[in-house]
């Protein structure tokens, strides 16, 4: 365990405490390759069938990246095909 404490913060007092533990993880993570296989119209039919819970969109230009996640985000806005949060670098 670890402790500090910073009462010069801008914030006011805080104080944090570290602590190291094992958990168990239950989780299913799944790769789909779809880079240099499929056009955009393709790849948005695709997610929107999946489903996804969560998706992380990697890989790409940004323009192509934010197109998928608008789709996925309407789509989701829309309940046609709940597709869960969509995840995206800036």
């Amino acid at each position: 365990n670890e402790q500090g404490d910073d009462t010069d913060d801008e914030d006011g007092p805080w104080k944090w405490q570290m602590t190291t533990r094992q958990l168990h993880v239950r989780c299913n993570v799944r790769f789909i390759d779809l880079q240099g296989l499929s056009d955009g119209r393709s790849m948005k039919a695709i997610l929107s069938h999946l489903a996804p819970k969560k998706t992380l969109l990697v890989g790409g230009d940004s323009e192509g990246i934010a197109e998928i996640k608008r789709h996925l985000e309407a789509t989701q806005a829309s309940n046609a095909q709940p597709v869960g949060e969509v995840l995206a670098p800036k």
